[in-house]
C-alpha cells in the first residue's frame, strides 16, 4: 500500500501504512486515520492532532524489533525502560550511531603514534590546555594525562583534542583515591559558583538537568548552547573552590543512578555531569547550599 496523506485546514502529513498512530489516545493505522471525519474540528484541535501524529511517526522506532526485544527481555535493564517518547527516540539514535563511532575510533586507536612528529607534540600540549579549561591545575593535567596514556595506550593520541580531554576527565572521575579523585586547583579558596541548570531542546522538547561548577559567568559558560537549548538556571551558590568541588563530587556520587546522555552533546563539555529530570532537584539544591562567598 502506498503512503497516504492526511489533509486538514492546519496542514497535512504523510502517513505510512506500516505505522500505527495515536489519535486522541486511540491507536490506529493510517487507513483508519484517513477515514476519520476530522474536518469538523476547530483549528486548535486540528493543530494538536497533526502534532501528535507527526510525533508518533517520529518515534515509530519504538516498534522496531530491537527495541521491543530489549524491553521484553531485559525489562528495567533496557535502555528504553521508563522513558518518554523523546528520550526513547534520542536513545535509539544514540545507540545506532554509537556503533559507527566506535568502529571509527577503534581503527584510530589501533594506528601507531609517531611521537617524533611535531603535530603530535603540539596536540599533547593542546590536550593539557583543554584540561586546564575544564578546571584542572596545569601540572596535575600533565601528570594525569601521562598516567591516562600509560593505562589506556598511546593510541588515544589519534583522537581529537576535545575527545581525549573529555576521556581524561572521565578517567579522573573514576579514580577513587583521595588525591586523584577530585579537581585540583592551585588556589582552593578562590571564589567559585556551583550551579544547577535545566536544558530543554528547542526542537524536540528533550529535557535534562546539569549540576556543575564554574569560575565564569553562567551566561558565558553556556553561550554556545543557547541556539539549540532553552536554558533555565534553577539554583546557584558561591563558595570557595575546594568547597564547590566537594559538593559537586557528593552530588555526582549520590545521584549517579540518574546519569543521562542527551541526543546532542553540550558544546562546552560536561556531558558526564548531566542527569535526568527525574532526579530529586530539591535534594540537590540542599547539597549545593547557600552562598558563603560574595
Amino acid at each position: 500500500m502506498s503512503e497516504l496523506i492526511l489533509t486538514l485546514d492546519e496542514g497535512q502529513v504523510t502517513l505510512s501504512p506500516d505505522i500505527s498512530y495515536q489519535v486522541y489516545g486511540e491507536t490506529m493505522y493510517a487507513i483508519d486515520v484517513i477515514e476519520l471525519d476530522l474536518q469538523h474540528l476547530c483549528w486548535l484541535d486540528q493543530k494538536t492532532l497533526l502534532q501528535d501524529i507527526i510525533l508518533t511517526e517520529e518515534v515509530s522506532i519504538l516498534y522496531h524489533p530491537d527495541v521491543v526485544t530489549s524491553l521484553y527481555s531485559e525489562m528495567e535493564a533496557s535502555p528504553y525502560w521508563g522513558k518518554n517518547r523523546y528520550d526513547c527516540l534520542a536513545t535509539f539514535k544514540r545507540l545506532q550511531t554509537k556503533v559507527i563511532t566506535d568502529d571509527k575510533e577503534e581503527r584510530k586507536l589501533m594506528k601507531p603514534v609517531d611521537w617524533k612528529n611535531k603535530t603530535t607534540q603540539s596536540k599533547r600540549g593542546k590536550i593539557v590546555s583543554r584540561m586546564v579549561l575544564l578546571g584542572y591545575d596545569r601540572v596535575y593535567s600533565r601528570d594525569i594525562f601521562k598516567k591516562f596514556l600509560a593505562d589506556k595506550g598511546d593510541g588515544y593520541m589519534n583522537l581529537t583534542v576535545n575527545t581525549v580531554a573529555n576521556l581524561v576527565d572521565e578517567y579522573v572521575r573514576d579514580i577513587k583515591t583521595e588525591t586523584e579523585g577530585r579537581y585540583i586547583r592551585a588556589d582552593s579558596q578562590k571564589s567559585c559558583t556551583i550551579y544547577l541548570v535545566r536544558f530543554t531542546n528547542k526542537s524536540t522538547g528533550e529535557t535534562f538537568i546539569k549540576p556543575g561548577i564554574t569560575s565564569r559567568d553562567l551566561g558565558e559558560r553556556f553561550i554556545s548552547d543557547k541556539k539549540l537549548y532553552d536554558i533555565e538556571v534553577i539554583h546557584t551558590a558561591t563558595h570557595p573552590m575546594a568547597d564547590c568541588v566537594d559538593r559537586e563530587k557528593a552530588i555526582q556520587e549520590r545521584y549517579k543512578d540518574y546519569r543521562y546522555v542527551p541526543e546532542h552533546k553540550l558544546n562546552n563539555n560536561g556531558t558526564t555531569e548531566i542527569m535526568s529530570v527525574d532526579c530529586p532537584i530539591n535534594e540537590i539544591i540542599t547539597l549545593m547550599g547557600t552562598s558563603k562567598v560574595k
